[in-house]
């Protein structure tokens, strides 16, 4: 079957199976990466989510510890870690919640949350108990105790001052007990123990007899009134402490049968979810390492076999398209060499040729005459455009700095009109001076007049005064038209500046036009002297060639009808070729020609007619066969 198909259609089919290869190959490479990720991805949600779950976990036991702390320390610092961390647990859960909805471990966040709600209700209530506690110990415990040994040491003082031995004794007896109580008050406090809270009600019990005997005994209203404030101290430090020993063994209950058995479970609970996490995980990763060998070899499978088939297909389809295509070409070869041989002959008769071009050189070289007349011509062309370049150039300039000048002085007379109208300002308050000197000169007459006698050489003085700001006005009137004629000179010189400088631009801009104009005609002259230099080599060239082409001319008339014989047999390989290439079965004698046997001198030699009859010419099949190949 393959030896019915053309070249182009075997090229196809090889085309075809390399790409169905291809194809294959980069479908099981893309499946096997696409699942490959998958697994990658799944197991980098799985490792977000454990990393989450340990950073929970290790808030809860921060918050477990901050709990901890805060029942020893009772600070407002310790407080402030267990509300942060509290927050810290309370936003993770929240996230996990969010990532483990739907999930296997659903169940388990739940029971999580649930115990984590109940520990965080149970620490609520013991941070509460232990607010009152520090309340009350700030506001009415320590004041009332420190009260009390303050005035048990005033009224001891004030006895043994008294010299009231009795009293004194008694006085002592109090105040041990006192000290007492409020040590094992103290002692309860931090260890919150029934011992402590019996000891102090047991010196507390034993106080009261030894104050009502010292009720007794002193009679002084200052031991009374000491005695008294002693008394009313210890009252309200009892009560204060026994509303203090409820708060104790209430938060003392919490935390022992609450915070002690909910905060372990809650830890527990959190690392069975952390295990399970971690279970989850090692499966992913089993599962996409078998995957990743499972891919590999199905990988590597499916290259072999694309390797080894892709192999034998290119090694049929090479054999089957260069085994003819060799036969063929062996044959094109043997008759190249007789057209090469025939070749010659022609070269050697081409002499017949130069008779008929020695006219044609002759007029090639009148012609190149011509043209180096009209290449020296365009080169004077160049030069005085040049030249007019050159002017032009310096006009520009010159006008430039016209322009720059004008400019110049177009300033100069902005200064100086701006300079005559300050003068003008100044003469104008030369003349206000001048009118008010003249009144003042008149109420210096008319004051003058009226001092009388004592006042005439004050008149003179006045009257020249007067005759002076005269002077001055009528000379700072003048001045000022002076100046204002000197003002309306300037403008009309400023005016008339700006229009020189406009021209002069105008100038400078029609010299700019003209420049560039002369820029592109000398450009256009260089390359028209360069086109006609070009024209001139090449005439030169063809005189050359024209005369190289007489020579061997005549030595190709000869071996003419010998090529074209040669060329009746390059057609009929040629025909062949066709038919191998493109499928058309031109000739009949295909088989001997494909035969081993075959050789190129049994063909016919046909005339140029008939090998137009029989098929197509050198030049369409030489076509058929590159375009075929390409």
């Amino acid at each position: 079957m393959l030896r019915n198909l053309t070249v182009g259609r075997r090229i196809v089919a090889g085309f075809i199976g390399v790409l169905a290869l291809c194809m294959i190959i980069g479908a099981t490479g893309l499946l096997s990466v696409t699942k490959s990720t998958a697994g990658f991805d799944k197991f980098q949600v799985t490792s977000e989510r454990l990393s989450l779950v340990s950073a929970f976990e290790a808030a809860l036991l921060a918050e477990n510890n901050a709990v901890t702390t805060f029942l020893i320390q009772k600070d407002q610092k310790s407080l402030d870690e267990l509300t942060k961390y509290q927050k810290e647990a309370s936003r993770l859960m929240n996230q996990l919640k969010t990532d483990l909805k739907g999930s296997s471990l659903e169940s388990q966040l739940v029971n999580l949350a649930q115990r984590k709600e109940d520990y965080e209700s149970v620490a609520s209530r013991v941070v509460t108990l232990i607010l009152e506690e520090n309340k009350l110990a700030a506001e009415t415990l320590e004041p009332a105790g420190e009260g009390a040994e303050r005035w048990s040491k005033q009224l001891f003082d004030k006895l043994s001052l008294d010299n009231v031995v009795s009293g004194m004794g008694n006085s002592a007896s109090a105040t041990r007990k006192f000290l007492l109580a409020r040590f094992f008050v103290y002692r309860l406090r931090i260890f919150v123990q029934t011992e402590y809270l019996d000891r102090a009600r047991a010196e507390f019990k034993d106080l009261t007899p030894i104050l009502q005997t010292m009720e007794g005994l002193l009679k002084e209203d200052a031991h009374v009134s000491r005695l008294n404030k002693f008394k009313d101290s210890v009252v309200t430090f009892n009560r204060a402490f026994e509303a203090l020993q409820s708060n104790l063994f209430v938060r003392d209950d919490l935390v022992r049968n609450s915070l002690a058995i909910i905060g372990p479970e809650m830890l527990t609970l959190a690392s069975e979810l952390k295990q399970a996490m971690l279970a989850s995980q090692r499966a992913l990763r089993d599962e996409l390492s078998s995957a990743n060998s499972t891919a590999e070899q199905t990988v590597a499978v499916v290259m072999a076999l694309a390797c080894l088939l892709g192999g034998a297909a290119a090694w049929f389809i090479t054999r089957g398209i260069t085994g003819p295509l060799n036969r063929t070409i062996d044959q094109l070869y043997a008759a190249t060499n007789e057209i090469s041989s025939a070749a010659n002959y022609i070269a050697s008769s081409s002499q017949n040729l130069a008779t008929g071009t020695g006219e044609q050189a002759s007029s090639i070289q009148n012609t190149s005459k011509s043209l180096d007349e009209i290449s020296a011509s365009a080169k004077e062309n160049v030069d005085a455009t040049q030249t007019a370049k050159q002017l032009a150039q310096e006009t520009r300039s010159s006008a430039d700095d016209g322009v720059n000048e004008m400019a110049n002085m177009s300033k100069a007379m902005d200064a100086i009109k701006r300079s005559s109208e300050e003068v003008s300002s100044i003469v104008r308050e030369i003349d206000d001076i001048a009118f008010q000197t003249n009144l003042l000169a008149l109420n210096a007459a008319v004051e003058a007049a009226r001092a009388g006698d004592a006042g005439k050489g004050f008149a003179v003085v006045a009257e020249e005064v007067r005759n002076l700001a005269q002077r001055s006005a009528s000379s700072a009137k003048e001045t000022s038209q002076r100046i204002q004629a000197c003002v309306d000179c300037s403008s009309e010189g400023v005016r008339v500046s700006q229009a020189v400088f406009k021209q002069l631009h105008r100038i400078v801009e029609m010299v700019s036009k003209v420049d560039n104009l002369l820029s592109k005609v000398s450009k256009a002259s260089l390359e028209q002297s360069g086109n006609v230099e070009r024209i001139t080599d090449s005439i030169t060239e063809v005189n050359r060639v024209t005369q190289k082409n007489a020579a061997g001319a005549e030595e190709s008339a000869a071996a003419a009808e010998e090529l074209s014989a040669q060329a009746n047999t390059l057609t009929d390989v040629a025909r062949y070729l066709n038919t191998l290439v493109r499928g058309r079965s031109s000739i009949t004698s295909a088989d001997h020609l494909a035969s081993p046997d075959y050789k190129v001198g049994d063909m016919q030699h046909t005339s140029p007619a008939d090998s137009d009859k029989k098929g197509p010419a050198n030049g369409s099949w030489n076509g058929g066969l590159e375009s075929s190949l390409h």
